[in-house]
């Protein structure tokens, strides 16, 4: 993750877990808290650049916050982001898709893969 980080230019900073995130474009109101619905635009990556997701329709992919709903890495890395905030999250494979290989919507996924992810928070709609 480093290697990437450097060689992307991306200034990261780094979690105890090992999750890498950098905020490109600071956003406005306060992060996500448990319960939140987060809506997004994100194009996911591997290392060596192969796209392999991406949602970066008008109303984005919509997700609970802090419930187990996507992958450690987003549950852990969305924290990091305000709504309108843009930046990235390089989850390693332990928090998200882990050793199996997984088969996706472009192909398969080889097990033990870091993720890159570019994302932009569209919006947080605070629990009720």
């Amino acid at each position: 993750i480093n290697d990437y980080s450097i060689a992307q230019k991306i200034k990261t900073q780094r979690t105890d877990s090992g999750l890498s995130y950098a905020i490109t474009k600071e956003g406005k109101g306060l992060p996500p808290s448990v319960g939140d619905t987060i809506s997004v635009q994100y194009e996911g990556f591997l290392l060596d650049g192969t796209s392999f997701d991406k949602n970066l329709e008008k109303t984005g992919y919509t997700f609970v916050f802090g419930k187990g709903d996507v992958m450690k890495g987003w549950d852990e890395g969305f924290a990091f982001f305000s709504p309108t905030s843009e930046g990235w999250l390089l989850i390693p494979s332990r928090l998200g898709y882990g050793a199996s290989p997984l088969t996706h919507t472009k192909g398969e996924l080889p097990g033990n893969s870091t993720l890159v992810f570019k994302i932009k928070v569209l919006a947080i709609k605070p629990h009720k």
